[in-house]
C-alpha cells in the first residue's frame, strides 16, 4: 500500500498511530501540529516531504514513521537534540520496530532518488533552540531591506511579517535610516557606483 499525505492527514494520522499521551511531564504534546511538522524538517529530523503538487507538500508512510517515532522518544525524556542523535543514520527496520509502523516504499522516481541519498545517514544541522523549548513556539526569521545599503534582519519572530507589518516597520524605520545617513554609516549607492 503506498499511502501518501498532505500535511494536516500526516499530523492526524500521526496522532491516530500514537493514541493519547502517556507521560510525566506533560511538555510533549498529543498531536503533531502543521507547525510541529514543518519545525522538525527544518531541524532536520523528519525527511523532506517526497515531493510537491502545487504548494501542497506529499508526505510518505516513511514521515508518519518518523514522526511517531520522534514523539515516542520525547515522551521517553528525550529533549530534540538527542532525538536528533539517536535518529541519525537509522536504518528502515530499526525506524518500523522503533515506531511500530511498517513503511512501504514508494517507486515512485522522487523516492528512489531520496532512498539512494538515505536521508538520515547525514547528521542534520546543529539544533540552535534550547532542548527545554516548547516545540510549537517555532522561532521565525524575516527581513527587510530598504535599499542597497540597509537591511533589518529580525529573528526570534512568532510568525512571519504580512505586508501590513513591513509597512509599519518601513515607515517606524525612516527616522534610524536618516540617521544612518547623517553620520555617514551608509554608504551612498552614487557615490559608492561612480
Amino acid at each position: 500500500m503506498n499511502e501518501t499525505f498532505d500535511i494536516h492527514e500526516l499530523s492526524a494520522q500521526s496522532a491516530a498511530e500514537l493514541g493519547p499521551l502517556e507521560q510525566e511531564s506533560g511538555r510533549v504534546s498529543d498531536v503533531p501540529s502543521t507547525r510541529t511538522i514543518r519545525y522538525y524538517t527544518q531541524l532536520g529530523i523528519l525527511s523532506p516531504p517526497l515531493r510537491f503538487e502545487g504548494r501542497t507538500a506529499i508526505y510518505g508512510r516513511k514521515h508518519l514513521a518518523q514522526l511517531v517515532a520522534i514523539k515516542r522518544l520525547q515522551i521517553q525524556g528525550l529533549s530534540l537534540r538527542e532525538v536528533q542523535a539517536e535518529l541519525t543514520g537509522i536504518d528502515d527496520g530499526t525506524l518500523e520496530s522503533l515506531s511500530h509502523i511498517s513503511i512501504n516504499t514508494v517507486t515512485n522516481k522522487d523516492t528512489v532518488q531520496r532512498s539512494r541519498r538515505e536521508f538520515w545517514t547525514e547528521a542534520p544541522a546543529e539544533i540552535s533552540a534550547s532542548p527545554e523549548r516548547e516545540v510549537e513556539e517555532q522561532v521565525v526569521s524575516d527581513a527587510l531591506r530598504f535599499d542597497d545599503n540597509a537591511a533589518l534582519v529580525l529573528e526570534g519572530l512568532s510568525r512571519h511579517l504580512t505586508q501590513s507589518d513591513r509597512a509599519a516597520i518601513e515607515a517606524a524605520a525612516g527616522p534610524l535610516l536618516k540617521v544612518l545617513r547623517t553620520r555617514n554609516l551608509v554608504l551612498d549607492h552614487k557615490r559608492r557606483n561612480p
